[in-house]
């Protein structure tokens, strides 16, 4: 159950790392989420971009060229934006003063690299190894396994009995259990626990209160990056449009023929086999001594060695009626399911 705590920063991530690709900006506001957007189109048919966040969308590996979806840009082709390239490539300016598709943001803390934007995590490639930056860190994934980032430096700590690192990935990944803060004070060590009671202390960016039970984030005051573990009520399924006409534990899953949705309380839209598919995933990550389970990229560690695993979890848990999703197709083909 406490892998469950993980699936919806996945899908965030895989959210992100789609508008990269694509070259718009990740949406500020409610109206940017609306019911409009995420109409998606197949290759050959008719698509959109006057306007980025609202039309018919392209396949995440597509791109709209003259109104039309055709195949994205492969590597060391010649592009204008990033999103003319395949999904994985960014366009670069190079010396020649034209733009090349480039694989980019795929390398881990401490992989081998020849450039900086082949680093994820806004590290920079030192030496030929993706490192913190020079500049400082100004986050935890920007150091070492071992290290936490204080006032722009990384510093080892050696955790103590039960003690965990809350902003690294499956940080008590040997019994599945949850990282907690220890307090209401933003910290990044925490403590694993089997079950997370209701009013833990949590924070509002990462979803560290029990999926399993439905449990979110509730902000302690509005705009606070601390918050308490809260259980979710029960669906009211009242009309939207937008996420600002539902309450801060729900999204507005949208009817995309009509332009209106309900409110869904968040993880409701998990389907049947979303837990079995992402316990297999997070069973491959571990297995694959890469470092971030949480990529997109197809590039990325986890997506070269768990490819299987990771389609079978973007097919079963994702809710293509949820605005935040992107257009594309991952086919399940693992016998289990």
């Amino acid at each position: 159950k406490s892998i469950l705590i993980s699936l919806l920063f996945i899908v965030f991530i895989h959210y992100n790392e789609a508008q990269v690709k694509f070259g718009y900006p990740i949406p500020t506001n409610e109206e940017d989420l609306s019911c409009t957007i995420n109409l998606c189109a197949k290759r050959g048919e008719h698509c959109s971009t006057e306007n980025k966040t609202t039309g018919f969308e392209c396949d995440i590996r597509d791109r709209c060229l003259d109104g039309i979806c055709v195949e994205g840009l492969l590597e060391n082709e010649v592009c204008q934006i990033s999103a003319d390239c395949d999904f994985g490539y960014s366009c670069v300016p190079s010396l020649n003063g034209k733009k090349y598709c480039e694989k980019a943001f795929f390398i881990d803390y401490g992989g081998a690299c020849n450039k900086s934007i082949q680093c994820s995590h806004s590290l920079d490639c030192v030496n030929n190894v993706c490192s913190t930056p020079l500049l400082g860190c100004f986050s935890d994934l920007q150091c070492a396994e071992d290290e936490i980032c204080t006032n722009g430096a990384c510093q080892k700590y050696i955790l103590q009995e039960n003690e965990c690192f809350i902003y690294r990935s499956l940080p008590c990944n040997k019994n599945f259990r949850s990282c907690i803060l220890k307090s209401f004070n933003v910290s990044s060590i925490g403590i694993c626990i089997d079950d997370v009671p209701e009013g833990s202390p949590c924070l509002t960016a990462k979803f560290s209160c029990q999926w399993g039970l439905g449990q979110y984030c509730s902000p302690l005051f509005v705009g606070s990056s601390l918050g308490k573990c809260s259980n979710p009520g029960s669906n009211k399924f009242n009309t939207c449009t937008t996420r600002r006409s539902c309450g801060e534990n729900e999204y507005c899953k949208c009817d995309p023929t009509s332009g209106i949705g309900y409110c869904v309380i968040l993880g409701t839209f998990l389907g049947n086999n979303c837990q079995d598919a992402s316990k297999l995933y997070i069973e491959c990550f571990l297995r694959s001594n890469c470092t971030q389970p949480y990529s997109a990229n197809p590039f990325s560690c986890v997506r070269r060695n768990c490819m299987q695993e990771s389609l079978c979890y973007e097919s079963f848990c994702s809710e293509k009626l949820l605005p935040f999703d992107f257009c594309a197709d991952s086919p399940c083909n693992l016998q289990l399911f």
